[in-house]
């Protein structure tokens, strides 16, 4: 039997996608979003080799008729793990948590169809739904779903993309770290979606045309996985976080985020002034923020060069002063002054006070007392 041009570009996408996810698992596997990106790639495998069973269906059937549409609900776990994968491109500390599994609510609700409507049917139940007069295949395709999909998750991939975009330039003026491996991922995908909703709606309201849609699709996409496999091997640090300094080489903290999460963190601590706190510990004030103790000590000394003492310590000398310089008529004494700014003893004040100053807070209040 003449094997089929669409079987033949389906080998070679399986091909790729083998290739590419076990690069990422193997080389990029520190970094989340190569995670999510590999278990896409794998989703993708598993779709690809559910519609090739149809392709092959004069030789499998009627003995592996049980291998048919096993994979079917997959298809629809293609884009909620596609829209999660550009989710942790643009914020890498995003992490998949309960609600994020709705976006598999879909394809949860196709798996039910199939076990009630296919799965559990007996063989002969099987060729018989199977048969290409049935109709039943038409009836399980659900092409408005994946294409309602498609439209949904691309705008809000998009959406999620320039929302990054305006964050960063209003924080560093500067455009974002890895912007062209992002845009990239976004806009190639989107042009392979394209091809594929126009197959789907030309055959919606059955234009004749004088191509094959779904070989074209898998033309298109195939094109988008090598893209993103060729920059993605030209271009290891993209996917292998080699540029961290030797502390950190295990975080995958951007340093537009790193800016993002200390602005975050100056304006809580302002509101709060939980500096003020004696025995602040870098576990509550990341707590406070809703961020890892990890990223919040990184993000400190990437931006201020100091580490978690010395940064709470330099916002409870400033309170110190403030109390000093309205301390004109000395009703509040040193020990309320100390213990007001957060330290917990005299000897702590004066030294770190002294660290930061070059002065006592005795001597710093004094001179202000003489201007």
């Amino acid at each position: 039997m003449l094997v089929s041009p669409y079987f033949l570009v389906t080998l070679l996408m399986v091909f790729v996608l083998l290739l590419y996810s076990t690069f990422l698992f193997y080389k990029g596997k520190h970094i989340y979003s190569n995670v999510i990106l590999g278990l896409y790639l794998i989703s993708q495998i598993l779709g690809l080799l559910n519609g090739s069973l149809f392709s092959l269906r004069d030789i499998l059937l009627p003995k592996y008729v049980h291998l048919f549409l096993i994979g079917y609900p997959i298809i629809f776990i293609w884009l909620p793990l596609y829209f999660l994968f550009v989710c942790s491109l643009v914020d890498t500390r995003f992490r998949i948590r309960a609600y994020n599994w709705l976006h598999f609510l879909p394809s949860i609700v196709v798996l039910v169809i199939l076990v009630i409507q296919f799965y559990f049917k007996s063989s002969v139940e099987k060729l018989e739904l199977l048969d290409i007069n049935s109709g039943f295949i038409e009836t399980i395709r659900f092409d408005f779903l994946f294409s309602l999909q498609i439209v949904l998750y691309n705008i809000a991939a998009i959406i999620k993309y320039y929302g990054y975009r305006k964050r960063v330039k209003n924080l560093t003026n500067n455009r974002p770290e890895y912007d062209a491996w992002i845009r990239i991922a976004i806009f190639t995908f989107l042009g392979a979606c394209l091809v594929t909703v126009t197959g789907i709606v030309l055959g919606y309201f059955n234009e004749a045309v004088n191509f094959d849609t779904f070989y074209l699709s898998n033309i298109a996409f195939l094109v988008f996985y090598s893209i993103l496999f060729f920059v993605s091997i030209t271009s290891p640090s993209l996917v292998m976080s080699s540029d961290k300094k030797e502390k950190y080489w295990y975080s995958n903290l951007s340093g537009y985020e790193s800016k993002e999460l200390l602005y975050r963190l100056n304006a809580y601590i302002n509101e709060t002034q939980i500096y003020r706190k004696s025995g602040l510990s870098l576990k509550e004030l990341a707590s406070g923020i809703g961020v890892s103790e990890r990223h919040l000590s990184q993000a400190i000394n990437d931006q201020k060069g100091q580490n978690f003492f010395d940064f709470v310590n330099y916002y409870r000398v400033e309170h110190a002063k403030r109390l000093l310089t309205q301390n004109n008529d000395n009703k509040r004494t040193m020990f309320d002054i100390f213990w007001e700014s957060g330290f917990n003893s005299k000897t702590t004040f004066n030294n770190t006070f002294k660290k930061f100053t070059g002065i006592t807070p005795s001597e710093f209040q004094k001179s202000f007392l003489d201007l």
